[in-house]
């Protein structure tokens, strides 16, 4: 229920179609997510480690290097999938599905900054502080 909380506020609110038509945004954008959630899940141990030693430095070099990269690759996603917007979405939906375009660019930014942010429920993790999350 919380990852479609979305969808189903905005079913109550709007017509099966703009549901059908943001679900469609949101599959497509949050497929980078891929890349990203496996690197949150594989990092957690090495920052665990590094903050256990006190070693805050090389943890700050660590995620600034692996943030840099993957910045730069989602500036390219986020470049690509702007651009060509519409043949995606009609190469891999339909041109049905055109009407999604708008939503798909703003999914793609809130998409492209949650995989920047990839390592800060590690970091939290790592930092004892699991209720801080909850209290956000």
């Amino acid at each position: 229920m919380i990852s479609q909380g979305d969808i189903l506020l905005l079913g109550g609110i709007s017509s099966a179609t703009q549901v059908g038509l943001y679900g469609v945004a949101k599959k497509l954008a949050y497929g980078i997510l891929r890349i990203t959630d496996p690197m949150s899940q594989s990092i957690y141990p090495q920052l665990s480690l590094l903050i256990s030693n006190q070693k805050i430095r090389e943890a700050v070099i660590m995620l600034k290097s692996l943030s840099l990269l993957l910045g730069i690759a989602m500036l390219f996603v986020v470049t690509t999938g702007i651009l060509f917007a519409d043949p995606l979405i009609s190469f891999f939906f339909g041109k049905e599905y055109l009407g999604s375009v708008s939503a798909f660019y703003m999914l793609l930014l809130s998409a492209a900054f949650s995989a920047g942010m990839f390592w800060s429920t590690p970091m939290i993790q790592s930092l004892g502080m699991v209720n801080y999350r909850l209290v956000i």
